[in-house]
């Protein structure tokens, strides 16, 4: 889980929808490694959801040396 890319791959299993990027309506989804340099483009829409706890979501995001700031957290899927 430390490569940027393993990170990735975890929400895209995560995630509930299995949609595909649209870079005209929703721009395009860059991944970045840890210098700043473009790795790749995410091709699965990412502004969905995760069915991942908030509890088990910041542990993550902290370990991947994120800032979380929650939102939407009472929402249900």
């Amino acid at each position: 889980m430390n490569r940027p890319g393993s990170r990735l791959r975890l929400f895209y299993i995560h995630s509930p929808a299995d949609l595909p990027n649209d870079p005209v309506r929703f721009g395009e989804q860059p991944v970045v490694g840890v210098n700043n340099e473009l790795i790749g483009t995410a091709e699965k829409l990412l502004v969905n959801g995760t069915d991942i706890s908030f509890f088990n979501l910041v542990p993550l995001a902290l370990d991947a040396g994120a800032l979380c700031i929650p939102s939407h957290i009472d929402r249900p899927m």
